[in-house]
Protein backbone atom coordinates (compact mmCIF):
# COMPACT_ATOMS: atom_id res chain seq x y z
CA UNK A 1 0.00 0.00 0.00
CA UNK A 2 2.76 2.52 0.52
CA UNK A 3 4.18 1.90 -3.24
CA UNK A 4 0.47 2.62 -4.38
CA UNK A 5 0.37 5.82 -2.18
CA UNK A 6 4.02 6.81 -3.47
CA UNK A 7 2.95 6.43 -7.03
CA UNK A 8 -0.53 8.38 -6.48
CA UNK A 9 1.29 11.17 -5.31
CA UNK A 10 3.65 11.37 -7.37
CA UNK A 11 1.54 10.76 -10.71
CA UNK A 12 -1.93 12.23 -9.82
CA UNK A 13 -0.93 15.93 -10.46
CA UNK A 14 -0.08 14.91 -13.96
CA UNK A 15 -3.10 13.34 -14.90
CA UNK A 16 -5.31 15.87 -13.50
CA UNK A 17 -3.19 18.32 -15.66
CA UNK A 18 -4.02 16.79 -18.79
CA UNK A 19 -7.56 16.82 -18.54
CA UNK A 20 -9.14 20.33 -18.56
CA UNK A 21 -12.80 19.68 -17.57
CA UNK A 22 -10.94 18.36 -14.22
CA UNK A 23 -11.47 21.38 -11.66
CA UNK A 24 -9.42 20.19 -8.76
CA UNK A 25 -7.73 16.94 -8.30
CA UNK A 26 -7.83 14.28 -8.73
CA UNK A 27 -6.82 12.70 -5.31
CA UNK A 28 -6.60 9.47 -4.02
CA UNK A 29 -8.57 8.46 -1.21
CA UNK A 30 -7.58 4.90 -0.41
CA UNK A 31 -9.57 1.72 0.30
CA UNK A 32 -12.77 1.32 -0.14
CA UNK A 33 -13.63 -2.38 -0.76
CA UNK A 34 -11.39 -5.74 0.43
CA UNK A 35 -12.64 -8.46 -1.63
CA UNK A 36 -10.60 -11.90 -1.32
CA UNK A 37 -7.45 -10.66 -2.93
CA UNK A 38 -8.72 -7.92 -4.77
CA UNK A 39 -8.63 -4.45 -3.82
CA UNK A 40 -11.34 -1.37 -4.76
CA UNK A 41 -8.86 2.12 -4.38
CA UNK A 42 -11.24 5.24 -4.42
CA UNK A 43 -10.36 8.59 -6.10
CA UNK A 44 -12.00 12.21 -6.42
CA UNK A 45 -12.13 14.99 -8.76
CA UNK A 46 -13.89 17.89 -8.78
CA UNK A 47 -15.39 18.83 -11.98
CA UNK A 48 -18.71 20.10 -13.25
CA UNK A 49 -21.53 17.86 -13.80
CA UNK A 50 -22.49 17.57 -17.28
CA UNK A 51 -18.42 16.66 -17.53
CA UNK A 52 -18.75 13.62 -14.76
CA UNK A 53 -18.88 10.36 -17.12
CA UNK A 54 -16.04 11.68 -19.33
CA UNK A 55 -14.18 12.58 -16.53
CA UNK A 56 -14.90 9.41 -14.75
CA UNK A 57 -13.90 7.70 -18.30
CA UNK A 58 -10.94 9.33 -18.66
CA UNK A 59 -9.58 8.74 -14.76
CA UNK A 60 -9.77 5.25 -14.56
CA UNK A 61 -8.27 4.68 -18.21
CA UNK A 62 -5.38 6.77 -17.30
CA UNK A 63 -5.57 5.12 -13.68
CA UNK A 64 -5.61 1.46 -15.83
CA UNK A 65 -2.45 2.78 -17.67
CA UNK A 66 -0.43 4.18 -15.19
CA UNK A 67 -0.71 0.61 -12.71
CA UNK A 68 0.54 -1.17 -16.22
CA UNK A 69 3.28 1.08 -16.03
CA UNK A 70 4.67 0.79 -12.67
CA UNK A 71 3.63 -3.60 -12.98
CA UNK A 72 0.73 -3.56 -10.15
CA UNK A 73 -1.41 -6.61 -11.37
CA UNK A 74 -5.19 -5.05 -11.74
CA UNK A 75 -8.25 -7.49 -12.11
CA UNK A 76 -9.70 -7.55 -15.20
CA UNK A 77 -13.65 -7.88 -15.52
Amino acid sequence: MERIHEIMDRELPAIGAKNERIIQGPYYKGVSEINGSSLKLRFSAECEGRSLNRVTTFLNEEIIELMKREEIEIAAR
